[in-house]
This record gives structure tokens, sequence and C-alpha cells, in this order.
């Protein structure tokens, strides 16, 4: 890596004298954490949500350092990135995203942002909310399984900064930093950076690099103008360039009359693979790598009017990836896919996006209205080249260009009257998709390669949605509530044209879920703690699912309906001064009702939901010691999580190796924060600190077509030391 980009975070981080007082922090000590779920600052206690809200300080205490560490931090949540690995999948309550042109489930959002890509880089934010169930009347994009919110740190009116830098095993080392300048009275800018290093765990014995390692650059640069009290605006400029050896999927099982016959003499090999090599050892036949680069920038204009406010959102997002699978976990020439073709990128595409809400507060009644607007088109063609037994077939390029415009609304309504703190919610939305598909198969095989012919696709999908609920401040302390959603996820085609008629296309997909729940702090004999416990049911049906169409190919259509339900607990306690308990619990019951392919005949019912423990669970403590405060703040945390067996693919009926079992992490840290009363913190940490070799994502799982799976292992133990000094405000 050039030495100008570690110069750079480090003098941007560094530029000024210890100066000013540090503010206080959302989630701080014994205060709950101020959340923007229903697009206003509120404690998460008093919002009549599922929502489990992570501040700065947790961030930075738990190491998350990646999307991927969220899943140990809350319930019901899983996160997954294969492939290139540097794109997140995310997973709440059943709901997930599907191949071959389907749309999230769950919507990551940066700054009330939508996020055409799951990847994003984990620094400097001000807090991550989890938002679980159907979304869409409020704000942002629709969705049937919730929300990932990323807030960054706003600028602020004091001078403020840090750097920090990270060494590990694997070579790992990290450099991060943070300052924030005012200009004058109305003027404020902040600049952030973080420079990640990694070694990957998984050798290819092939030529020897290291797949699964970690090479991203990332920044981010943010302009907040307040020329009055009633005016906000923040003008938000972020990158990340990831330069990566890519994912190393692990062969984990084999049909040996499926293998025997589509691949004839390659049984040896895969038993070599399994029993010899092990799950971070493999080997590869093509040169692998992950190769990403994005930008964006978004302005949010606030505008205060008294009893109404006004707010626009505006952004404009680019990405473009280049990146090499070998499919088969193995060095046998069977399945690899590349986007090397004519200079052509896997994906290169922009999305531009535009948000208007009117919000008022009258009376008993607090309301909002909006309307949203996003675009996201091909600058250059998609490219696949696709590899098959050794010989290089065909390249398949496609380009999209889709549109979603959608009116929403929704109001809480005090019935005071009725009840002390009794509210009901109302909330509607209409939403108008347009997609369009473009797709040109080119035949490898001949000299020159052949075009075949460009097919090209238009669908049009709409649907309405709601909100329904009620909520009970029942005394300070206490909240109930009860609410019923409607979630809509739009169709779609395959991008590969091997279905014809109206198989080509998917319908949307719908979610009605019903939920209760509670929140209640308490305080008895000295002890403070937090109790959030929800239980929800729903039905899910036209089902988008991938089924086996023909001998070498599968597609998604609308294959199952099914019923989901389950309960999510979230507790904290603080036993006695100094010790802190966090914990949560979320349970699954996710079934088909009907669940058949339509090309076969074959009923798959009896298949468990993708990405969908039945179980998971975490329980945090930290224990500040009782150390004089001239040496400084002094703490032992540790974290165990826990969740039981995940099938990672439709695809797992009578298939074992499309599952993961179920495993246990823990990891551990020694902070000491202001050493020596100096505006310096020290950590000792250490992740999966007994080395569980546990399963994080799918990779290719086929029973029918090639009768193997391969799977994506998560991070061995790493430890290390991490080093940050605070200056201005942070510094006291």
């Amino acid at each position: 890596m050039n030495n100008w980009k570690w110069c750079a975070v480090l003098s941007a981080a560094g530029l000024g004298m210890p100066n000013g007082v540090l503010a206080q922090e959302a989630g701080a000590e014994g205060e709950a954490i101020v959340v923007t779920a229903r697009r206003v600052g509120e404690s998460v206690q008093t919002v009549p949500l599922s929502v489990t809200a992570i501040g700065q300080e947790e961030l930075r205490r738990q190491k998350v350092t990646s999307v991927e560490d969220l899943q140990f931090l809350s319930p019901s949540l899983t996160t997954s990135a294969s492939l290139n690995r540097s794109t997140v999948n995310y997973n709440i309550r059943g709901q997930t995203q599907q191949n071959n042109g389907s749309l999230p489930s769950v919507q990551p959002y940066f700054n009330d942002v939508p996020l055409s890509v799951g990847t994003f880089q984990m620094y400097d934010l001000e807090s991550v909310q989890v938002l679980k169930g159907p979304q869409g009347t409020l704000f942002g994009r629709n969705t049937t399984g919730g929300a990932v919110l990323f807030n960054s740190r706003r600028p602020g009116s004091e001078f403020d900064g840090y750097v920090q830098g990270t060494l590990g095993n694997l070579e790992a080392r990290g450099l991060q930093g943070a300052i924030n300048i005012p200009i004058g009275d109305t003027l404020a800018i902040r600049a952030a950076g973080d420079l990640a290093r990694r070694k990957g765990y998984t050798r290819n014995l092939t030529n020897g690099t290291r797949l699964d390692d970690r090479h991203v650059d990332s920044w981010r640069v943010s302009v907040r103008w307040q020329p009055s009290d009633t005016i906000d605006n923040l003008l938000v400029y972020d990158g990340v360039s990831v330069s990566q050896n890519g994912g190393g999927p692990i062969l984990s099982g084999y049909i040996p009359a499926k293998l025997g016959a589509n691949t004839p003499g390659f049984i040896a090999a895969f038993d070599n693979q399994i029993q010899t090599l092990g799950v971070r050892r493999r080997y590869a036949n093509t040169p692998l790598f992950d190769e990403r680069r994005g930008w964006g920038v978004q302005d949010i204009l606030s505008v205060d009017l008294g009893a109404i406010s006004l707010k626009n959102i505006a952004s404009y997002r680019r990405n473009r990836n280049n990146a090499s699978y070998d499919q088969d976990g193995t060095g046998l020439a069977i399945i690899e896919t590349t986007s090397n073709y004519l200079n052509y990128k896997q994906f290169d595409f922009h999305t531009i996006s535009e948000e208007f809400q009117i919000l008022g507060d009258i009376g008993r009644v607090k309301w909002i209205v909006g309307g949203y607007y996003d675009k996201t088109k091909s600058d250059n063609p998609n490219a696949s080249v696709s590899q098959a037994a050794g010989t290089i077939s065909r390249a398949v390029l496609t380009e999209q260009n889709d549109t979603s415009r959608a009116l929403f609304g929704q109001a809480d309504i005090g019935l005071d009257e009725l009840a002390t703190g009794l509210k009901i919610t109302l909330g509607y939305r209409y939403t108008w998709d347009t997609r369009k598909l473009s797709s040109q198969t080119i035949n490898l095989l001949t000299n020159p390669p052949t075009a075949g012919t460009k097919l090209s696709d238009v669908a049009k999908f709409s649907a309405p949605t709601w909100t329904i609920g009620a909520n009970w401040q029942a005394d300070p302390r206490l909240l109930l509530y009860v609410v019923s959603r409607r979630g809509y996820k739009s169709g779609g085609f395959n991008t590969l044209s091997a279905i014809a008629g109206p198989q080509q296309r998917f319908q949307p997909e719908y979610l009605t879920d019903y939920e209760a729940g509670a929140k209640f702090d308490w305080n008895a004999g000295g002890m403070r703690g937090t109790i959030n416990l929800s239980a929800f049911t729903g039905n899910y049906r036209n089902i988008q699912r991938s089924v086996i169409v023909a001998a070498t190919t599968s597609a998604t259509i609308n294959a199952a309906k099914a019923t989901i339900s389950g309960f999510e607990l979230e507790a904290s306690l603080r036993p006695v001064d100094g010790l802190e308990l966090n914990g949560f619990w979320s349970h699954l019951d996710a079934s088909y009702d009907r669940y058949v392919n339509p090309f076969s005949g074959v009923d798959l019912s009896s298949a468990m939901f993708p990405y969908s423990p039945k179980h998971k669970m975490g329980l945090t403590a930290r224990w500040r010691l009782p150390v004089d405060q001239s040496f400084g703040d002094a703490s032992l945390s540790g974290t165990v999580y826990h969740q039981t067996r995940v099938a990672y693919s439709d695809d797992n009926i009578n298939f074992p190796p499309a599952f993961g079992a179920a495993y246990t992490t823990a990891n551990f840290n020694f902070d000491i924060e202001s050493v020596g009363g100096q505006p310096i913190d020290v950590s000792l940490f250490v992740k999966n600190a007994f080395d569980k070799k546990y399963v994080n994502a799918g990779g290719l799982i086929n029973s029918a077509i090639y009768g193997f799976a391969t799977l994506y292992y998560g991070e061995p133990r790493t430890y290390g030391l991490q080093l940050r000094y605070r200056f201005g405000r942070s510094a006291d």
C-alpha cells in the first residue's frame, strides 16, 4: 500500500492541540440511546418498535470492525459475506436476499440514504440501529424484514478528534482517525478515515496467496451548515476502495452418485479436500481477486417552521466491482466465474435517490408525510464469465435500470381522554416499481466469440403497505405496544435467459406481521435494569425462492408461502456499581405451509429457512476495575455468543453439506481509558478466543445439479493491541 494513504489519515486526525470538553455521548452508562427509527430523536425505551440500538462507545469497546460483527450484538439479525467477502447480506426474522435479481428484504441505510450494496465500513459512527419487521410507512424503501441504520458522527461546534492504531496477529494493522473543525458560528467540518489490513486466514495452496484477507481504505468528509436556529444542512462525501484476494469457500460435502455422473474421476480429489486439508487450506485453479471502488455524496436539509418542519434527503452513489470466484472449493476445473471480459466489470452502476418529508406536531397528533424516489442504472454492461469442467464457455452481459417511487405517511394520535399515555399509530404507503433488464449471452467456444440475441424486458409492480398499532406508556418506566404491518418486496427478472415465458419474471412477495411488546425500566435495591420483550407472527406469501429448472439451471420464482413466528428478549442489569450485564435471546420458528418446485413437482415444504437460526443468544459482562483513577479507567469485558444450526441455501432437504453446525464464540477485552489522566486509551483484545471453526456464509450449494456444496468460514482467533489518542473536546 502507498505510504501517503496512512499519512493522510494520521495527519487529518492530529492537526490540533488538545483543547475543549467531551460531549455526552448517546448510550453512556445508565442512559438510553437516542434513536431515529421514527424520524425523530427519542429514547429507545419509548419507541413502540422492536429496535436494537448500539451507541458509539459500545461499538468501540466491542471492537466492531465489520458489519458481520453486528450479528453478535443483536437478536434476530444475521449477516453473511460470501463470494467476494466485501458485500454483506442481512437477514432478520427469516427475511433474506435471494440471488438472480431479487431485491434485499433488509435494507441498510447510511444517514437516511438507502445503500444499493450491503458493504459499509464501521468507523466514526454515532450509532447503529437494527429495526425488525416490515418498514416503509415512515421513510426510505419498503422492506419485508427490516432495516439497519448507520449514522455517522455529525460535525459539531467545538474542535475535536482522535487518532487510533491497531496491531494484531495475521499481520493485522489498522489506522483510523477523525477531526472536527468549527468555522465560525454556523459552519463545521468533520473528516474521518479508516485503513485496514489483515493477512487472509485461508491458504490457497496453488499459488501461496491468502484468501479471506482484508485490504480496505475508506474515507468520509462531512460539512454541516446551520445559518440559523431553524435551518440545518448536512453534506457528506464518502468513499471506499477494496483490493483483496477474495473469499475461500471450503468444500463441505458431496453426493457420490451425482458427483460421479457429472464430474468423473473427481471423487478422490474431493475426499482429499474434506479429509486432509481441513477448513483453512484449499486449492484454486484460477486466480482469485476482489476489487471494489465506490463513492457517494448526500445532502440532508432540515427546516423548522414551528408547527411543521421540512426535510429533504438527496444522494448520488457510484459502485464498481471486479471479482473472480472459484465456487467449487477445490483446485479442479469445475465451476469458476470471473468478471474479466473485454474490460467489463462485474458491477458498474450508480444510484440516485430523493426523499422529501413534511413532519408535523399539532396538539395530540404527530405526523409525517413524504415522497420517495430512487433510480439504479448500469453505467456499463455487467459481465459474468463462466467456466465449467475446465472450459471457459460463455459470458453473460446484463444491464439494469430500476426505478422506485412511493408516497407514504404515518400519524401517532394521542388518546389521553381514554387513558393517559395511550396512542394509536396509522401509516400507509403506496409503491410503484419499474424494473428493466437486458441480457445477452456471448458464446466463447467459437472463434471469434458469437453474440446471442439481446433480450430485454420491462416489468412494473405496485402495492399498498400499511402500519396499524397502539401503544400505552403505562408509567414513565413501562411501555406496552401492539402493531400490525404489511411489507412488500418488488418482483424482478432471472438474469439468465434459460427460463422462457412467464417464468422469466418473478412476482412480488408480501409479509403481514403481528407484533406485541413491552419495554420496562426498573430500579430496585440499588440495582438498575431494562427488559425489552417482543413476540411476533407473520403470514409470508408469494415467497421468492431459487429452484432447479433444468439439468444446469436454477431460477428465482414465487414458490412458497409460510408462517414465521418467534420472540426477542433484550435485557440489561447493573447489580452493583461498576458491573454491567447485557444480554439477548431470539427464537424463530419459520416453517413453510407450501413449497413446491413447479418444474420437477418436488415438495420442498420440509426445508429449513436459509440463514435463520432457530435460537440466537448473547451475553456481555463489563466490570470496571477498582483502581485509582490516576491510573485510568480500567475495565474487563467479555462477550459470549451462541447460535443453533443454520441452513445456508434453499436447497437443504436431506443434504447435510448445506448446513453450518451450531457454535459458540467468546470475545474478551481489557481496556484502560484516560491512561494516567491523559487522553490516551489502551485496549488488549481477543476475538473468537477459543478458535472455534464456524460457518458464516454459504457458497455454491446444489444437490440436484452438481451434487456438492461449499461453505465460508468465519475468522479464527484474532488478538491485538489498540491505542487511541483523543484531542480537543474529546480529551476531557
